[in-house]
Parts: C-alpha cells; sequence; structure tokens
C-alpha cells in the first residue's frame, strides 16, 4: 500500500491496473483498491489474467488521504500488481 496526502486538493484519481508479465506462473488473484479517508472509492474485481488492465477514473473531491492498495489473498507468489501512471487531477 502507498499513502498520499491530498489535504482536499484534486478532484480526480486516475490509473490503470494489471498483473505484470513475469517468468513465475501466477495462479492466485490480486485485488486493487483505491481507499480515500479510509473509505473504499473503487475496488477490483479480482484479476487473474497476466496483461488484462482495467483503467480506472476515481472522484477524489475533498478526499484528505489517499491510500492505493493492493492483496492477494492465499498465495501470491508471483502476483505483481502494477498500478500504469497512477494521478491526481486539479
Amino acid at each position: 500500500r502507498v499513502r498520499y496526502q491530498l489535504d482536499g486538493q484534486y478532484k480526480t484519481f486516475v490509473t490503470g491496473v494489471a498483473l505484470s508479465y513475469s517468468t513465475y506462473e501466477f495462479r492466485g488473484t490480486v485485488i486493487l483498491s483505491v481507499i480515500g479517508d479510509e473509505r473504499v472509492l473503487w475496488k477490483s474485481a479480482p484479476i487473474r489474467g497476466r496483461g488484462d488492465v482495467v483503467f480506472i477514473n476515481v472522484s477524489v473531491k475533498n478526499i484528505k488521504r489517499l491510500e492505493i492498495r493492493t492483496e492477494s489473498p492465499g498465495r501470491a507468489g508471483g502476483g505483481h500488481a502494477v498500478w500504469l501512471d497512477p494521478h491526481v487531477l486539479k
């Protein structure tokens, strides 16, 4: 997880999320979440396929603290999640 202090100064969080290609075969799932001030603003369906990209656009209006989180229930070996160019817009 990574946290950012926004102090309510931004309107939108934009990113893409995916599993990276690696030499190790991943057999689990990864769930990615965007949390704002301790509330879930967006949560992915379980991602299994490498190379599948999901693009998101989430309102962060009035959010003071933004967190992006990656979780993998069960075995996580080889599950390399990627946040693609995450950024906030005013």
